[in-house]
């Protein structure tokens, strides 16, 4: 049995955003490009560069399953399967909570903010300006680590910091680098979590290339 859709109801499914961004099939050789780039002259090169390799041979795995599990599982389902978690933090694919933000930049998805998750690399949409533990919007601030390469409020990568559940979040912003990612940004930026930590912030989002 069809449903006939009235004018405002058409208006209305024609703006809202797609729920899910599903990562590329080339995620883990995508990374680990990128974890070679910001290798370059950081002081934690080497490390990095571990995880480069170890992201390549993830991607041989994605390429002929043996499986690197939960990123092929995802890639193998309908968007359809998936639907909103119980909270915001949680990854609607698999259940774990985010790593990172991502704040995109073309297109109809210019400015919505999508959330990675820690395991699988789902990644679904969250409204801006919101704090994905506690839900509120009042008094968010925005810090990221000094760098001479970027102007004045143009840094890729910004840990957005809730006052009432003292809990933070990084974000990038593709519209300052758009070939960032998430994972090797948020390894890059270890200093801006001791920084965090220092001004009594807690980090909730896991990223699994770390030490608990």
């Amino acid at each position: 049995m069809s449903t006939i859709l009235e004018p405002g109801q058409i208006e209305a499914a024609a703006s809202a955003p797609p729920f899910l961004h599903l990562p590329p099939a080339n995620l883990f050789a995508l990374r680990a490009a990128r974890l070679d780039t910001l290798a370059a002259g950081h002081a934690l090169g080497d490390y990095l560069r571990l995880i480069a390799s170890l992201c390549r041979i993830q991607q041989s795995l994605l390429d002929e399953p043996l499986q690197a599990a939960w990123s092929h599982w995802l890639l193998s389902l309908p968007d359809a399967a998936l639907k909103p978690g119980d909270n915001l933090c949680q990854c609607p694919a698999c259940g774990s909570p985010a790593m990172a933000g991502v704040i995109r930049h073309r297109g109809k998805f210019n400015g919505l903010r999508y959330l990675v998750c820690s395991l699988c690399a789902c990644e679904w949409h969250a409204v801006r300006v919101k704090c994905i533990y506690c839900e509120q919007s009042k008094g968010l601030e925005y810090f990221n680590l000094e760098d001479d390469r970027h102007a004045a409020g143009k840094a890729p990568l910004r840990a957005e910091c809730c006052p009432g559940c003292k809990v933070y979040l990084k974000q990038l912003y593709l519209e300052c680098d758009a070939d960032a990612e998430a994972l090797s940004a948020d390894l890059a930026s270890l200093a801006l979590d001791l920084r965090l930590d220092q001004e009594g912030y807690q980090r909730l989002a896991p990223n699994l290339m770390l030490a608990p």
